[in-house]
């Protein structure tokens, strides 16, 4: 159903808290991607040889903690993969609503945000969590006033 057939839907605040976890959680699942990886080869490496679970789970935690602490593409990867899907998921959502539609998107992006800012709090406060919490809000805004500017346009 397309804006059009209904002039003035209803928002729904949960359908922009549901999306900002949706995005949050489709970019922590592709963010962890190589951690699943390494994690999966190095256990077929180690495993037969070192005959130790223990040891080997040593290892591999070791060597995806040091993976995640010291590749910076990998955390510029997931803000941009953050932004992207909070842009899109914003998007989609503010297309089939009217009014509001930058609310509606700010509200997606700082779900995402939030989320963000508690899956780093245990690294600490710094220019590494700040940087995604604000390209959140940001891309959840600017998918909002993509509507607000299509929507003058036509």
């Amino acid at each position: 159903m397309s804006s059009v057939d209904n002039p003035n839907p209803k928002p729904s605040w949960w359908k922009d808290i549901l999306n900002g976890f949706i995005a949050w959680i489709i970019a922590f699942v592709i963010y962890m991607i190589p951690a699943f990886v390494v994690g999966i080869s190095m256990g077929f490496d180690l495993g037969p040889k070192l005959h130790d679970n223990a040891e080997v789970s040593r290892r591999i935690s070791q060597a995806i903690s040091e993976m995640y602490g010291s590749n910076l593409y990998i955390r510029i990867g997931y803000v941009i993969v953050l932004g992207i899907l909070v842009f899109w998921r914003s998007w989609v959502i503010t297309r089939h609503v009217t009014e509001r539609s930058i609310l509606h998107g700010a509200i997606i992006g700082s779900v995402a945000a939030i989320l963000v800012a508690i899956q780093m709090t245990p690294s600490g406060a710094g220019i590494h969590m700040v940087i995604p919490v604000v390209v959140s809000i940001a891309a959840g805004v600017i998918g909002g006033m993509k509507r607000v500017s299509r929507g003058t346009a036509q």
